[in-house]
């Protein structure tokens, strides 16, 4: 399994051990709401594992420090308040 983060494009990337690859882009996830309908998604997948939605979260975790410098549920949902995100700004 390898997930990461294409930062030319903002398209989280992943591939499976066989094969299955999948591209969330991350400037359709502009709120907690649209974030959560995409971690959904990627969950009802055949394909998708505990490791892989894990990596996915590890991963977006990993995006939010690097270009926002605050961790995911302060990007999106501090304090239980929803935020708009605009992933374009950081290009």
């Amino acid at each position: 399994m390898k997930i990461e983060l294409n930062k030319r494009t903002l398209e989280l990337c992943i591939t499976t051990d066989d094969g299955c690859e999948y591209n969330i882009d991350l400037e359709r996830c502009n709120n907690s709401s649209e974030l959560l309908d995409w971690i959904l998604h990627i969950n009802a997948k055949t394909w998708c594992t505990p490791e892989i939605l894990k990596g996915v979260i590890d991963v977006l975790e990993d995006a939010a420090h690097d270009y926002f410098k605050i961790d995911l549920q302060g990007l999106y949902c501090p304090f239980g308040s929803n935020k708009e995100v605009i992933w374009k700004s950081v290009l």
